[in-house]
């Protein structure tokens, strides 16, 4: 049996979608509600009233100095973004808690 109407009803689910989504978004909490167009004006900043970074200095100035009992200090690596570490660093950082720990 072959259906007649496919357009008919691709246009329905996209209008089912459209509803859900608005749906969705009335009930959301206030700071994950997106923004409507024309609701722009007062509720998000411009990008040029927020200030431009300054120039960066160099990262090795900038390593803190280890408490006692620490252990291994991990100085900024200016030139890449991130470096691989043993997992017997990456158990003494988690728990020291005092590191941003993400898990992939």
């Amino acid at each position: 049996m072959r259906r007649e109407n496919s357009w008919r009803d691709a246009v329905v689910i996209v209008a089912l979608a459209c509803v859900a989504a608005a749906v969705s978004n009335a009930v959301a909490g206030p700071e994950r509600k997106l923004r409507w167009i024309g609701s722009y004006s007062a509720s998000a900043p411009s990008p040029a009233a927020t200030p431009a970074p300054g120039p960066a200095g160099p990262a090795a100035a900038v390593i803190p100095a280890a408490p006692e009992g620490a252990g291994k200090v991990f100085a900024p690596h200016p030139s890449t973004a991130w470096v691989e570490i043993s997992g017997d660093d990456v158990v003494a950082l988690h728990k020291g808690g005092n590191v941003l720990f993400l898990d992939a």
